[in-house]
Order: C-alpha cells, then sequence, then structure tokens
C-alpha cells in the first residue's frame, strides 16, 4: 500500500480516492509493530518524507490526518529523519507531543539526548494537566523513545545499560502523567540479555495500545449497598448520581489524590468501587453540562424520535444515557426508547451503568457489551430498524480509538432509517478525529450537520452533531 502511494501520479488524488484505505493500513501498521514492515521502510528512498511532504497540504483535513499519521508510524518505527521531515510539514502548534517530540528526536548524542529527554518529560506533565486526554498517547511516545534509544545501543553493552540506567532513573521521579504499572511490566522485567529486554519492551507497548478485554463477557447488574440506596429514590435525576457521589466521597475517600490519579484522567478502566464513586464526583458535572447543551442543540431533531434505540458508545457508568433521558423528561419529550446498548470495557462500570438504567429506563430493553470500541464487530449491534441515536462522549478524541473500516462498519450494521449522532469531546489537537468522523458519514451518506459547537474556556467542548438518513 505504501509503494503504490509514493508511486502514484498524484499523491493528493490517491489520498482522495484511497483515504480510508491508505488510513486503516497506517493504523494496522502503527497499532502492532511489524518488523518486516521496518524492512519495507528502510528500502524506501532516504527522502521519501520529503517527497509525500511537498505533495500534501496541511490545510487539507484528509491529507494532514495522513502526514500526522506518517509521522506517528515513522516514529513507532525509529525512522527519526523522516518523522521530522513530516512534522515539519504541519502544523504542530496545538500538538504538543509531535512538537515536543520532534525537538527531541533532532538531538541523536547521548547527553543532549537524555537532557532533552528530562525536559521533555516536564511539558508532557503540564501537558497532562491541561489536556488530560493525551495520556495513553504520551504514555507510548515516552516508552518508544526509550525502546528506539536502547535499541540503537542494543550492541554496547556498556552504552546500554548507562542508557537503561538513565532513562529509567528519570521515570522515578514524580511525575504524574506517568503510568506506574506500564513501566514496570518493561523496567522490571528480569533479563539476561538486551534482545531479551528489548522483545518484551516491544511486547508491553504493543499489549498498550491494544489492550486485552474479557470479550463477550456477560455482565450482571450490579448487586450491592448503592443498589440497595436507590431503591430509595422516587424519580431518579442524573443529579441524585452526582449528589450521592459527593456524599460518598467526602465520607468514605476525602483526600483528592486518594483515588483521583487511579481514574488516569478520566481514562481508565474503572475496577474498584472508590473509581466508579471518583469518576462522578470528578468529572460528573462537567459530563452532564457539555451534554445537555449538545441535546439542546439538537432538540428539533430529538423530538422526531419517538420511538428509537440508543448506543452509548464508552459508556462508562451510563453517564451519556442518563442525561439524555433528564433531557427527554425536562422538555416532556414523549419518546420510547424501547432498547439501550451500552458498550464499555470496564464490567465495573457496565454493571454500574445497568443498574442506573434499571431506574433510569425501566421500560427498555438494556444489552450490555463488554468490550473496546476496536473490537466490535458487525454482529454486535445489529437490531431492528428503528431509528438510532448515537452517543460518542469523550472518546473519539482519543488516539487510541481507531477511526478504520472495522469501527464504521460495525456503526453502520446498527443504522435504522434515520440516525442522530452526538459526538462530544474536550476542544483540543482531537478536533480532527471528530471532524473526520463526520466526514465520513457525510461522505457516505449525505449526513446533515447539526451544531459544530466549540467552547474554548474551561470546560472545553468540540461537538459533532449530526443526523444520517439511511
Amino acid at each position: 500500500m505504501l509503494n503504490s502511494f509514493l508511486n502514484s501520479t498524484s499523491l493528493s488524488d490517491f489520498v482522495k480516492n484511497n483515504f480510508q484505505t491508505l488510513l486503516d493500513f497506517l493504523l494496522d501498521k502503527f497499532f502492532i509493530y511489524d518488523k518486516s514492515f521496518k524492512n519495507t521502510l528502510s528500502k524506501l528512498p532516504h527522502d521519501y518524507a520529503i517527497k509525500i511532504s511537498q505533495n500534501l497540504k496541511n490545510d487539507n483535513l484528509k491529507e494532514r490526518q495522513i502526514l500526522e499519521h506518517l509521522a506517528n508510524l515513522t516514529y513507532r518505527y525509529g525512522d527519526f529523519f523522516n518523522f521530522c521531515q513530516f512534522c515539519n510539514a504541519l502544523d504542530l502548534n496545538q500538538n504538543i507531543p509531535l512538537k515536543t517530540l520532534n525537538k527531541l528526536s533532532k538531538k541523536q548524542d547521548l547527553d543532549t539526548s537524555f537532557s532533552m529527554f528530562k525536559e521533555a518529560l516536564k511539558v508532557f506533565d503540564e501537558l497532562y494537566q491541561n489536556e488530560p486526554n493525551n495520556v495513553v498517547f504520551v504514555n507510548y511516545i515516552v516508552s518508544n523513545f526509550i525502546y528506539i534509544k536502547l535499541s540503537s545501543r542494543k550492541n554496547n553493552n556498556i552504552f546500554f545499560v548507562k542508557t537503561f540506567d538513565i532513562l529509567g532513573s528519570f521515570l522515578n521521579e514524580n511525575y504524574s502523567f506517568l503510568d506506574r504499572e506500564f513501566f514496570d511490566n518493561i523496567f522490571y522485567f528480569s533479563f539476561s540479555n538486551p534482545n531479551e529486554f528489548l522483545d518484551n519492551h516491544l511486547k508491553q507497548i504493543n499489549l498498550y495500545l491494544n489492550p486485552n478485554c474479557n470479550l463477550n463477557v456477560k455482565v450482571d447488574c450490579e448487586i450491592s449497598n448503592y443498589a440497595y440506596d436507590l431503591q430509595n429514590f422516587d424519580r431518579i435525576t442524573f443529579n441524585d448520581i452526582l449528589k450521592y457521589a459527593q456524599y460518598y466521597y467526602r465520607k468514605n475517600i476525602g483526600d483528592e489524590n486518594t483515588r483521583y490519579y487511579n481514574l488516569n484522567r478520566g481514562k481508565a478502566i474503572l475496577d474498584h468501587e472508590d473509581d466508579l464513586f471518583q469518576y462522578i464526583h470528578s468529572f460528573g458535572a462537567m459530563h452532564q453540562k457539555k451534554l445537555l447543551t449538545a441535546f439542546n442543540n439538537a432538540k428539533q431533531y430529538l423530538v422526531n424520535y419517538k420511538e428509537c434505540r440508543v448506543i452509548d458508545y464508552a459508556c462508562g457508568q451510563g453517564m451519556g444515557i442518563m442525561n439524555l433521558i433528564d433531557f427527554l423528561n425536562n422538555n416532556k419529550f414523549n419518546i420510547n426508547i424501547k432498547e439501550i446498548i451500552l458498550i464499555e470495557p470496564s464490567q465495573k462500570a457496565l454493571a454500574r451503568a445497568i443498574l442506573h438504567l434499571k431506574y433510569f429506563a425501566k421500560n427498555s430493553e438494556i444489552k450490555s457489551i463488554c468490550k473496546y470500541l476496536n473490537d466490535l464487530n458487525l454482529n454486535d449491534l445489529l437490531g431492528d430498524n428503528i431509528p438510532t441515536i448515537h452517543i460518542f462522549s469523550n472518546i473519539l478524541d482519543m488516539n487510541e480509538v481507531k477511526l478504520n473500516s472495522s469501527l464504521y462498519d460495525a456503526i453502520k450494521s446498527s443504522f435504522g432509517d434515520k440516525n442522530l449522532f452526538f459526538c462530544v469531546s474536550p476542544y483540543g489537537i482531537a478536533n480532527d478525529r471528530l471532524n473526520l468522523f463526520y466526514e465520513y458519514f457525510k461522505e457516505k451518506f449525505n449526513a446533515a450537520q447539526i451544531s459544530n459547537e466549540i467552547w474554548q474556556t474551561k470546560p472545553t467542548k468540540y461537538e459533532q452533531i449530526f443526523e444520517v438518513i439511511k
């Protein structure tokens, strides 16, 4: 695929006519390291990135996405020269991870590289505070940089050990963005030679980018003291859920740092009851505000979905669907939600979402799917051909979600005769991902954009709301 792209008479036309196929290819090679592909890259002309960068435009959404994915790909495989060429072709003012990495990659001597690496960690730590949804990508960036540096020194044990010790010592410092478990699996691995260490390092990166999930595991409604307490509410709303979480936090957690950093800034797979309450306490009001305004922006469309089903993608504890139901009730919309599909990899969070909907949607059929979005297949979302509401709250902006043909095909398999999409995320470098998602359905189904509201002050918001008529 890459050779066909490079040998095409017009790179721009190739992207225009083969965008999704090319993107799927780049995503596959990025998420799973392929040693044979590394050999393919090494056989390309040394300056192939210059040719591509001169022919693709940064102000074109699809061409910019290809440039960005090629930058990610060349970095993944340690091709720093061409990585820097792609970075130079991109506007990196908003993309702090790549901007920082571009500077770091140009420093090849050992001592300067170490110094720059330490400065990069400080930049990433600050970024974590302001743009938390970058955290998985940033942890990958740091780990991959270490892998590349150690790989270049594997044939010299003295240099390898020195590099290992210095880079490892940096990670012992108090950087809040670091995923300690991830790096412990790398640096505390027992090895007898550099190649053994590097093989495990590469394996851990692959696992981090492609996390395992207990696919198709049956998740039942939560049974707990919390479940018992919910029975005491007459007409439950999300505000009740939020107040309970705040009460639980004050009574049982108290210290903000006790559970907060387990949440990985809202991206962690939650596996402890305290983390569930901490998440609602920390992020619930923010999500509620963004979701309710999004639903209000499509109010005139929602009222027409008299009988429908709702799919909440990466639903967590069900905040998307709970706030939707609150909005419908507060506006006295007479809507019958026949079926609700909850998709979530955390069994704990999914069990709680089912519990919540037991009270929010008493007459709806609830289907739960314990999976990452990357693992959805065509059969997961099949259902009746009725109007469908799709909720993507704080998920499409995450780089680890592949916007590939498999995801699109799974979504299309769920289509009713009309489909309303709510895509809401923080404003930032991932805006292009939401735009790309909307553009896919615009091209394939002539999707009609309803709202593209932007908040650039906290809490930031970037939304794409659109409707697809099949």
